[in-house]
């Protein structure tokens, strides 16, 4: 026995044959957001709610899957009441980080609608109805910017935004986001909104930390999801949202093949990981997007490479540290210290003839040059003596060069009588 045909005077009613024709409850992200009714993603202010709304809502109207999970490629929304003058940056970082999907189911309005003024719900209405298909996900970012003038604390009016939520998303999704209150905890407002929503997904954010804490505080017709950890990451003049690889998301081992291939072939560009491991393109660039905000691989100037020995390589094509340089097979490995910086050995350099324990032989002529070589020739006035060392008669001391009052011409007597052994003329003498 079916349903009896509504005439507008009652109410219809379902008998158990058509209860059990209803459609079963379908996945828009599967395992994580129900294909309808209205999910609310909240965190505190500045915990990057959006980013994640974003990513949510591109995935579903492109197709793409969100880190693992599949979901159902649908016609998407967006309403950006709150951010607008960063929405172009960030679509755009998302498209190239996402390799250019079609982007033709996917339409923004750009103003805050006010979802409590009748006049305002029926614009919207027909503004969804002027598309080719009705909107699968309809993403309202945020609940306070399109409830101007309505109290966040009435049951009452957060009501009527529900039910005009539910009037524009018809049979499909729809996504609010939303803040918490001063304490950060739960969502701001009355707890209506968490009494309507099938899903309530919360959002942490440690400061100004690049990690993300995504929870589920609530599934009205599924378990749970575990937590998952997400990772901001700056791309093209602005984020993406990445997943943190070592996480409960759905994949096989596609990650472990990408990671093998490039530490045994690497460094190997996107389009040799692609012919040499087996999979779709897309599901390629995800493995590596996720191997890259874990620290496994990183990219250079001549490909990806592997940083299985050295977590810490940089990333993003970018150069080791003072001191070290990257490792074909990953990692970094010492760097060899500038010659200026190497210790010399001393110079054996010859002591020219005739200044043998004089004190004469100025201390210039045996300084090393820096970044000069070990092997040095003395320039000289005088033509080039033998390298042979001249045993010296006397101690290396110092003798002074002027005459020592009260000592007359002995110390020049001295002098000469220690030149005349290795020079057949008197040495040079200093004037005093």
């Amino acid at each position: 026995m079916t349903a009896r045909v509504n005439d507008g005077t009652t109410f219809p009613l379902l008998d158990f044959d058509a209860l059990l024709a209803m459609p079963d409850p379908t996945w828009l992200i599967d395992g994580l957001v129900p294909g309808s009714g209205l999910s609310v993603l909240y965190g505190a202010p500045a915990v990057c709610k959006s980013f994640i709304a974003l990513d949510w809502a591109l995935c579903v109207a492109t197709g793409l899957p969100w880190h693992g999970h599949e979901v159902e490629r649908r016609w998407v929304v967006y309403v950006a009441a709150e951010g607008r003058g960063g929405l172009k940056p960030r679509v755009s970082a998302w498209w190239e980080s996402r390799g250019r999907p079609d982007m033709s189911r996917v339409r923004w309005l750009p103003e805050a609608v006010n979802l409590t003024e009748e006049k305002q719900i029926e614009r919207a209405r027909n503004t969804l109805a002027s598309l080719p298909e009705r909107p699968g996900l309809l993403v309202v970012d945020t609940v306070a910017r399109t409830m101007v003038g309505g109290d966040e604390n009435s049951a009452r009016d957060v009501g009527l935004f529900i039910d005009a939520v539910d009037g524009l998303r018809g049979a499909g999704a729809a996504l609010a986001v939303h803040h918490t209150g001063k304490e950060g905890k739960d969502e701001r407002g009355s707890s209506a909104l968490r009494a309507a929503a099938d899903l309530m997904a919360k959002v942490v954010r440690e400061g100004k930390s690049p990690r993300l804490d995504l929870s589920c505080d609530k599934m009205k017709d599924a378990e749970g999801w575990s937590d998952l950890p997400l990772r901001l990451e700056q791309l093209h003049g602005s984020c993406v949202v990445s997943l943190v690889a070592g996480s409960e998301e759905k994949r096989d081992d596609l990650h472990d093949r990408v990671l093998a291939f490039i530490s045994e072939q690497g460094p190997a560009s996107k389009r040799a990981v692609r012919g040499g491991v087996e999979g779709s393109n897309r599901r390629i660039d995800e493995a590596l997007s996720a191997l890259e905000s874990s620290g496994l691989i990183h990219q250079a100037e001549d490909g990806w490479r592997a940083c299985l020995s050295a977590p810490g390589t940089p990333r993003h094509g970018g150069h080791a540290g003072h001191g070290e340089e990257p490792c074909p097979q990953g990692g970094v490995v010492p760097k060899a210290p500038p010659a200026e910086a190497r210790p010399q050995p001393p110079a054996a350099v010859p002591v020219p003839p005739g200044t043998q324990g004089t004190g004469t032989h100025r201390s210039r002529v045996n300084r090393p040059l820096v970044g000069a070589p070990t092997r040095r020739r003395l320039t000289a006035s005088r033509p080039r003596q033998s390298a042979t060392t001249v045993p010296m008669t006397t101690p290396p001391c110092h003798v002074p060069t002027r005459p020592v009052a009260g000592s007359g011409s002995g110390t020049r007597a001295a002098r000469g009588a220690a030149t005349t052994t290795t020079r057949p003329r008197a040495a040079t003498h200093d004037r005093p």
